[in-house]
Order: structure tokens, then C-alpha cells, then sequence
């Protein structure tokens, strides 16, 4: 994901379905967006996608695992 792609509003809707499709299923998904992560200092990812910048933060970091920019 670009700047550009990075700064444009992504829906909560929108992002959820992107997670579906890189976890396969919502038990995954669930356990992903709960659990304190330290790239986000202890917070959880489910914290950050209450608002626009989070979620644009969140989509991101699913962009980097997708092609494995983050291990």
C-alpha cells in the first residue's frame, strides 16, 4: 500500500472483509484483532479500528504481512 492508498478512509466494513480474506475465517480473525500486539505497543488491533487513521494503520500492517514485510 502506497501513501496515497495508506491515507484514503477505509470503511470498519471494508477492512473486516480484507481480514476474512487473509485469515480464511472469522475464529482466526477474532484471535488476530484481540490480541495485544507489540507493534502496536500492547494495543490490540480491534483498538485501532475505531477510527479512520487506525484503520488505515491496521490495513497497512495487513498489506506488509500479506507480502510478508512483517514477520
Amino acid at each position: 500500500m502506497n501513501k496515497k492508498e495508506s491515507d484514503s478512509s477505509v470503511s470498519h466494513d471494508e477492512l473486516v472483509r480484507e481480514l476474512d480474506l487473509f485469515f480464511g475465517e472469522q475464529s482466526l480473525r477474532d484471535l488476530w484483532v484481540t490480541a495485544p500486539l507489540p507493534i502496536l505497543q500492547g494495543k490490540c488491533p480491534s483498538d485501532l479500528m475505531k477510527s479512520r487513521t487506525g484503520r488505515a494503520r491496521v490495513m497497512m500492517m495487513l498489506q506488509e504481512m500479506r507480502f510478508g514485510e512483517t514477520a
